[in-house]
């Protein structure tokens, strides 16, 4: 089953879904000689829930749900996915990723935190990141990663990456238009990879059954650049994804990104990538907007 790209999948959707409306960050303070006026607490901005359905090979096969809090000059955001159907008997999967941090006013994220809990064939992985002001990212897995001869990222190769979540929501941040450009470091716990984005500009998806969106989304591919604590090269990568299914040019992982109602902001709405078994295919099924308690 394909457990490491259904963990980078969820990982690209919970990330593309946590954005857009960071783009008020904070106003900067002009000097007057009027009286002070009164502290009033910053607008809370709401919530909002998004439910996707991740298809392999056109079958059902995972269900993911991501509630963000994005506010002026912070982020919270929450996923879950499992297995469904008869894929919950037959690969059981259940995955909880949860990542914050600090947004500057020019929209740039300082991550403070993350865990990733994952669940394979009850056989159970948490992976603790803290990130530090200078750059430098400790991680913490539970049990310990066993050795399989690579050659793991040193902290140095570390310093200034984020996690995928992060790396993601990073994009968003900025807006698809400008957010999908450039690269962006990132580590999941053992890999350092760079995010290399490109933007294509818009494309008109089509209505069909599996989604809830149909019109113009601006299509934003992915390609990964390898840089330390991957398996030696000719070895069998654990799982399903490697580092080749999205490093060729021709071969990337594509984000569409548009407002699924008028009244919200950019989300993703459809997430594909090809890799050796198939295509991976995440369609958005629902959204709301919540109230923060």
């Amino acid at each position: 089953m394909t457990k490491y790209k259904l963990l980078l999948s969820l990982g690209l959707i919970c990330g593309a879904v946590t954005l857009a409306t960071s783009a008020d960050a904070g106003q900067h303070a002009r000097r007057s000689h009027a009286p002070a006026p009164a502290v009033v607490a910053p607008v809370q901005k709401p919530q909002i829930n998004a439910t996707y359905r991740l298809y392999a090979g056109g079958l059902s096969v995972v269900d993911v749900n991501v509630n963000y809090n994005l506010q002026s000059a912070s982020y919270n955001v929450f996923a879950t996915a499992s297995t469904r159907g008869m894929w919950a008997t037959l690969v059981p999967w259940r995955n909880v990723i949860k990542s914050y941090g600090t947004i500057a006013a020019d929209g740039r994220l300082q991550p403070e935190g993350a865990r990733y809990d994952d669940v394979w064939r009850e056989k159970a992985r948490t992976q603790e990141f803290t990130f530090k002001p200078d750059g430098h990212v400790d991680v913490v897995a539970t049990p310990a990663h066993k050795r399989d001869g690579r050659i793991e990222a040193t902290p140095e190769q570390r310093r200034g990456a984020i996690d995928p979540l992060s790396a993601v929501i990073s994009v968003i941040t900025h807006g698809a238009e400008q957010g999908c450009q450039g690269k962006i470091p990132a580590y999941d716990g053992r890999r350092v990879y760079n995010l290399v984005l490109n933007n294509k500009g818009a494309e008109e998806l089509r209505s069909n059954r599996y989604s809830m969106f149909a019109g113009s989304a601006t299509r934003c591919e992915v390609t990964f650049e390898p840089v330390a604590g991957f398996p030696p090269a000719g070895s069998k990568s654990p799982g399903f994804w490697s580092a080749k299914d999205n490093s060729d040019k021709k071969n990337p992982l594509i984000i569409w990104l548009a407002k699924p109602a008028p009244d919200l902001p950019e989300l993703p709405v459809r997430i594909q990538s090809s890799v050796e078994l198939g295509t991976l295919i995440a369609h958005i099924q629902a959204v709301e907007q919540v109230a923060v308690p």
